[in-house]
């Protein structure tokens, strides 16, 4: 785990070009989020991350909630109900793709 202030600013820093510009071309995936607190920061950054390697926008509803862990659904369906990584993400993401 990253505890340099300095280094946690320059993961948030490249973390940051993973937002797509508001671009009506871009396909959109529509995801949900509960969670609060710095892993739930992280895991919006994430989830944006893999879905520009995905080529999509993600579309976040993020809720905060009493538990800490991030917990991503879509629809009805719980990806993930804590912290992973960005290649995780995007596997856990790229059946959806293709609805």
């Amino acid at each position: 785990m990253l505890s340099d202030p300095s280094a946690l600013d320059a993961l948030d820093s490249d973390m940051s070009r993973c937002h797509f510009p508001t671009d009506e071309s871009i396909p959109v995936l529509h995801v949900s989020m509960t969670g609060r607190g710095e892993d739930a920061m992280r895991m919006d950054k994430r989830l944006h991350c893999a879905g520009r390697a995905l080529g999509v926008r993600i579309d976040l509803a993020w809720k905060a909630n009493q538990h800490g862990e991030p917990c991503v659904s879509i629809g009805n369906e719980v990806l993930v109900d804590h912290l992973v990584d960005v290649t995780e993400l995007e596997a856990l993401l790229r059946p959806y793709l293709s609805e």
